[in-house]
Protein backbone atom coordinates (compact mmCIF):
# COMPACT_ATOMS: atom_id res chain seq x y z
CA UNK A 1 0.00 0.00 0.00
CA UNK A 2 1.26 3.29 -0.56
CA UNK A 3 1.83 6.44 1.33
CA UNK A 4 -0.72 9.38 1.06
CA UNK A 5 0.62 12.05 -0.34
CA UNK A 6 1.26 15.40 1.62
CA UNK A 7 -0.99 18.44 0.50
CA UNK A 8 2.82 20.10 0.95
CA UNK A 9 3.98 18.05 -2.17
CA UNK A 10 0.96 20.03 -4.31
CA UNK A 11 1.37 23.71 -2.85
CA UNK A 12 3.87 25.90 -5.38
CA UNK A 13 3.66 23.79 -8.26
CA UNK A 14 4.87 25.27 -11.54
CA UNK A 15 1.39 25.85 -13.60
CA UNK A 16 3.33 25.21 -16.63
CA UNK A 17 3.90 21.74 -15.82
CA UNK A 18 2.09 20.37 -18.46
CA UNK A 19 -0.07 18.10 -15.38
CA UNK A 20 -3.71 19.68 -15.67
CA UNK A 21 -4.42 20.85 -19.43
CA UNK A 22 -3.31 17.69 -21.53
CA UNK A 23 -4.22 15.36 -19.18
CA UNK A 24 -8.09 16.29 -19.42
CA UNK A 25 -8.87 15.58 -23.18
CA UNK A 26 -12.21 17.60 -23.33
CA UNK A 27 -10.90 20.84 -24.52
CA UNK A 28 -8.66 18.79 -27.14
CA UNK A 29 -11.21 16.57 -28.49
CA UNK A 30 -14.17 19.74 -27.96
CA UNK A 31 -11.60 21.81 -30.65
CA UNK A 32 -11.98 18.86 -33.25
CA UNK A 33 -15.86 19.77 -33.18
CA UNK A 34 -16.09 23.17 -33.81
CA UNK A 35 -16.18 24.64 -36.90
CA UNK A 36 -14.57 25.59 -39.76
CA UNK A 37 -14.59 29.96 -38.32
CA UNK A 38 -14.53 28.24 -34.59
CA UNK A 39 -17.71 30.01 -34.34
CA UNK A 40 -19.55 26.69 -32.78
CA UNK A 41 -20.64 23.20 -33.38
CA UNK A 42 -20.01 21.86 -36.97
CA UNK A 43 -22.79 20.46 -38.77
CA UNK A 44 -21.28 16.64 -38.31
CA UNK A 45 -21.82 16.98 -34.66
CA UNK A 46 -25.40 18.79 -34.77
CA UNK A 47 -26.32 16.11 -36.96
CA UNK A 48 -24.78 13.58 -34.54
CA UNK A 49 -26.69 14.74 -31.18
CA UNK A 50 -29.90 14.85 -33.26
CA UNK A 51 -29.97 11.18 -34.13
CA UNK A 52 -29.03 10.24 -30.50
CA UNK A 53 -32.23 12.23 -29.77
CA UNK A 54 -33.93 10.94 -32.36
CA UNK A 55 -33.32 7.55 -31.18
CA UNK A 56 -33.60 8.06 -27.09
CA UNK A 57 -36.06 6.23 -25.14
CA UNK A 58 -37.96 8.35 -23.02
CA UNK A 59 -37.48 8.63 -19.08
CA UNK A 60 -39.86 6.26 -17.09
CA UNK A 61 -41.52 6.60 -14.31
CA UNK A 62 -39.78 3.52 -11.43
CA UNK A 63 -41.86 4.47 -8.70
CA UNK A 64 -44.62 6.59 -7.68
CA UNK A 65 -45.80 7.82 -4.28
CA UNK A 66 -48.93 8.29 -2.80
CA UNK A 67 -48.93 10.75 0.50
CA UNK A 68 -52.60 9.05 1.50
CA UNK A 69 -50.71 5.84 1.37
CA UNK A 70 -51.89 3.09 -1.87
CA UNK A 71 -52.16 -0.62 -1.64
CA UNK A 72 -49.55 -2.98 -2.68
CA UNK A 73 -51.10 -4.93 -5.64
CA UNK A 74 -49.09 -8.44 -3.87
CA UNK A 75 -49.39 -8.18 -0.42
CA UNK A 76 -52.01 -5.34 -0.11
CA UNK A 77 -49.95 -3.84 2.53
CA UNK A 78 -50.68 0.19 2.39
CA UNK A 79 -47.36 2.17 1.72
CA UNK A 80 -46.91 5.71 0.47
CA UNK A 81 -44.18 4.45 -1.85
CA UNK A 82 -45.29 1.96 -5.01
CA UNK A 83 -42.80 0.60 -7.42
CA UNK A 84 -43.90 0.61 -10.94
CA UNK A 85 -44.17 -3.00 -11.68
CA UNK A 86 -43.28 -4.11 -15.71
CA UNK A 87 -45.58 -6.81 -16.29
CA UNK A 88 -49.18 -4.61 -15.18
CA UNK A 89 -49.62 -6.81 -12.36
CA UNK A 90 -49.36 -3.26 -10.67
CA UNK A 91 -47.88 -1.23 -8.31
CA UNK A 92 -45.71 -3.06 -5.67
CA UNK A 93 -44.49 -2.02 -2.35
CA UNK A 94 -40.40 -2.03 -1.88
CA UNK A 95 -40.50 -5.78 0.17
CA UNK A 96 -42.68 -7.45 -3.13
CA UNK A 97 -40.61 -6.02 -5.71
CA UNK A 98 -38.51 -8.65 -7.45
CA UNK A 99 -35.49 -7.00 -8.23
Amino acid sequence: MTEDASIDEFVGRDAGDGTDDEECGDDAQGADELSDDGSGPSDATESTVAARVASASPAVSTSRYEPAGAACAVCDAVVERLWVADDDGGDVCAACKPW
